[in-house]
């Protein structure tokens, strides 16, 4: 219903501005009826040019906030891809941490067996010192009874 009376308005309004045009044209003088008629005119124009520049307005706020859902969806796209990244570090950092536990475990077997080798090595060398020993004391025994031989024959 407005709608239809804002219609007949600027109807009588349009029909109204043409009549003052006319008596403008001919250079006749305006009365203060066609002057409110004029006035209304260009409010009519200044409301046509405010509501196309609402529209406009409401146009570029539409484009912005589909500009804004879409840096949302951008924005959550990128969280989801952040998370599944981080989440397959996560794999990879407990798989080093499985690894670098396993090689812990290997070097300190290993360094095991290396400190029971050495072990074994001193107490071989131990085990040859003890045998040198003997056999320094053997060789002495030797040579007392070599002498004690060789002596015994020179005296016959």
């Amino acid at each position: 219903m407005i709608s239809v009376l804002t219609q007949a308005l600027d109807k009588v309004i349009g029909n109204s501005l043409d009549y003052v045009v006319e008596k403008i044209s001919k250079g006749e003088r305006l009365k203060a009826e066609d002057m409110l008629v004029a006035m209304m005119a260009l409010f009519r124009e200044q409301l046509r040019r405010i509501d196309e520049m609402s529209k406009r307005i409401d146009e570029t706020n539409k484009r912005i906030d589909d500009m804004y859902k879409r840096f949302d969806e951008t924005n959550a796209q990128m969280d989801e891809i952040a998370a599944e990244f981080n989440k397959r570090i996560d794999e990879v950092n407990k798989r080093i941490d499985a690894l670098t536990e396993q090689l812990n475990k290997r070097i300190d077997e290993t360094n095991r067996r290396i400190d029971a080798v050495f072990q074994i090595i001193g107490d071989a060398q131990k085990t040859l010192l003890e045998l040198q020993k003997i056999m320094l004391d053997i060789h002495k025994t030797l040579l007392d009874i070599h002498a004690t031989v060789i002596t015994a024959l020179t005296k016959q």
